[in-house]
């Protein structure tokens, strides 16, 4: 043996593999677990669209502090898919704008829902919504270039967009 050379930890021996049992108690972990949806169960479902149905009925009452908690109860429920926690954060952001003074946790609750469904425009909305009220109008016509990108037939974002605009026109003209 050479001076670099290492002596052998083991012996040359084939070994048959190691074969496992698996009760049918046990659970294996799939590596891409979390990138599948959640499979929501019947209790719920159920108790999620009562509970639903009644924190949007507080908001359209204009009883946005009470629709804060019980939106906040539904984000205690555990399994909710992605998209349902998305469109119950996206509540809760609309809930906090119209309380008027909590724009940062209305902004938190918009991102929260932009990151659980990318895809949906809503998120992108409601953020925009925020930066509305913060005048910050570059911002805001931003967020709603990227709803409009996903739902490019909504009044709403349209609306919401011209405003924004407009906006911006009035600032520039009456800042110059």
């Amino acid at each position: 043996m050479g001076i670099f050379e290492i002596p052998r930890q083991q012996k040359d021996e084939t070994k048959e593999p190691e074969i496992m049992q698996f009760k049918s108690s046990q659970k294996l972990i799939d590596p891409n677990q979390e990138n599948l949806p959640k499979i929501e169960s019947k209790e719920i479902k159920s108790l999620f669209e009562k509970l639903k149905e009644n924190a949007n009925t507080l908001f359209k009452e204009e009883k946005y502090n009470e629709a804060i908690k019980v939106y906040t109860e539904i984000l205690e429920l555990s399994d909710l898919s992605p998209e349902n926690r998305a469109t119950i954060y996206s509540n809760r952001s609309a809930s906090y704008l119209l309380v008027g003074n909590s724009l940062n946790s209305a902004k938190i609750d918009a991102e929260k829902a932009i990151k659980l469904w990318p895809s949906w425009w809503k998120g992108y909305y409601r953020l925009a919504r925020v930066y509305v009220f913060q005048q910050k109008f570059n911002e805001a016509e931003y967020a709603l270039d990227q709803a409009r990108a996903l739902n490019s037939e909504s009044k709403l974002i349209r609306d919401e967009l011209y405003g924004v605009r407009c906006n911006q026109v009035s600032v520039f003209f009456c800042n110059s």
